[in-house]
Order: structure tokens, then C-alpha cells, then sequence
């Protein structure tokens, strides 16, 4: 390499490092103030924000919208895709009570087809909260939820106690 590339290979690093620090100054360390100040988490009040023709709206759901939630969405999965259904059911209910698939499909039949809701109760037990769920039918069906739309199915509430 001869002294001219030297040069510019000097100068490169040294332009790169010049910006490097004003980025760094400017933006990182925002004017030498330091970081911010945590301030936690504030609720909002009623928000709404319009674009052209779609507006958003905060919402809250309660306890009892989000058992029909769970209900409707494995409701779902029951009628067009027997076998996500079957991946929803909870390992300690499935070893004891369906095996495989087919006795999912003889033990499931035709329950929660056509029904809602009919009232449900909440427990909460360490991380998990248990959605028991009777429908207008008199079946049972709990979720074992561990956040929003992640849950495990029981489709009774004796085949395994919940402790």
C-alpha cells in the first residue's frame, strides 16, 4: 500500500468518528441531560384519532367479554379445524382424557357447536387465571389462560381438578 492510500484510509476513519460523536452527543446523550426520567406508566383518557375514513378507539374489555372471546374463538377453531382445536387442549387433560385425535373427536362431538355463553366463573391461581365456562347447554369448558388469547382447553371441569 502506498502513502496515498494510507492517507485516505486515515482520513475515512477520522470522518467516521467525527460523526459517530456528534450523532452520539446529539442524540443519544440529548444535549448532555442525561437519561430521562422514569416516569411510569399514565392512562389516557378517551382517545380518538381520525384517518380519512378508519378511526380508532380505545376500548375496554371486562371479564365478561373476554370469556365470550375465548368461548367464540375455540368455538371457532371446533367447527373448521378439528385438529387446532385439538392442539388448544391442555397436555394434563389430553393424556387423561383424549389420547389422540380421534378420541378428541368422539369426546367433543357436537358440544359448543351451536352454543354461547351462558355464564362463567373466574379463578386465579398463581399465574394462571381459569376461565369455567357454561354454555346454554349445561356443558363445561375451562381455559387455562396466561395472557390475552393464550390459553390451554379443559372440556370439562372434572376430568382434572384445577388446584
Amino acid at each position: 500500500m502506498n502513502k496515498s492510500n494510507k492517507l485516505i484510509i486515515v482520513m475515512i476513519i477520522v470522518i467516521v468518528g467525527l460523526v459517530a460523536y456528534i450523532i452520539y452527543n446529539n442524540y443519544i446523550k440529548k444535549d448532555n441531560k442525561g437519561p430521562e426520567e422514569y416516569r411510569g406508566y399514565e392512562e389516557l383518557e378517551h382517545v380518538t384519532k381520525t384517518y380519512a375514513i378508519n378511526e380508532y378507539h380505545k376500548l375496554s374489555i371486562d371479564d365478561n367479554q373476554m370469556a365470550i372471546i375465548y368461548f367464540t374463538d375455540y368455538q371457532q377453531y371446533l367447527v373448521n379445524n378439528r385438529n387446532k382445536a385439538y392442539e388448544y387442549v391442555d397436555p394434563e387433560y389430553a393424556e387423561i382424557k383424549c389420547r389422540d385425535i380421534s378420541e378428541f373427536n368422539f369426546n367433543v362431538g357436537d358440544k359448543f357447536k351451536t352454543t354461547s355463553v351462558k355464564k362463567y366463573d373466574i379463578i386465579n391461581k398463581g399465574d394462571y387465571s381459569y376461565y369455567v365456562i357454561q354454555d346454554t347447554e349445561d356443558n363445561m369448558i375451562v381455559f387455562k389462560t396466561n395472557g390475552v388469547m393464550n390459553y390451554t382447553v379443559y372440556l370439562d371441569d372434572e376430568t382434572v381438578v384445577i388446584q
